[in-house]
């Protein structure tokens, strides 16, 4: 039986006490993603050109190439920033699952099982997925802000 928590690597004694962390850092990204929701997904669906630079910064932040992440690999970070980005995607634009899918070169049900998977994460609390998501909605934030033209 492992005596380390492995999100944050505490001794088993003290992992609900590093748990409840680790799901208040959790509760916080989703408050932050509903309280810009609305406003950032009709930006993300006006602009959604921008889509392929997203993935490609999102990717290139991880250090990884775009050919990894369309890759058939299924290495734990390569899966990890995949699905972040699948489960963004596919909860703030109006794109079709089945276009999220090719972009990824994955089918369709790989969207929706990282629409399931990403939040049963972050509601446990999960270190290393709660660190991606907040990464995945920096970046969208930071390249889907608001433009002077509309904001005015």
């Amino acid at each position: 039986m492992k005596t380390v928590c492995p999100h944050c690597q505490k001794p088993v004694a003290d992992a609900l006490q590093f748990q409840k962390k680790h799901k208040q850092v959790a509760a916080s990204i989703l408050n932050k993603i509903d309280s810009q929701a609305n406003d950032m997904r009709n930006n993300i669906n006006a602009r959604l050109h921008l889509v392929p630079m997203f993935v490609a910064k999102v990717t290139a932040h991880s250090g990884m190439t775009l050919a990894e992440l369309t890759s058939e690999a299924r290495r734990r970070e390569f899966v990890q920033v995949r699905h972040a980005l699948m489960w963004f995607l596919a909860e703030n634009t109006t794109l079709a699952l089945v276009t999220i899918a090719h972009i990824f070169n994955r089918h369709h049900t790989s969207v929706i099982h990282a629409r399931k998977t990403i939040p049963k994460l972050l509601g446990v609390g999960d270190r290393d997925t709660v660190a991606t998501v907040d990464m995945v909605i920096e970046h969208a934030t930071e390249i889907w802000k608001p433009t002077k033209n509309q904001t005015t």
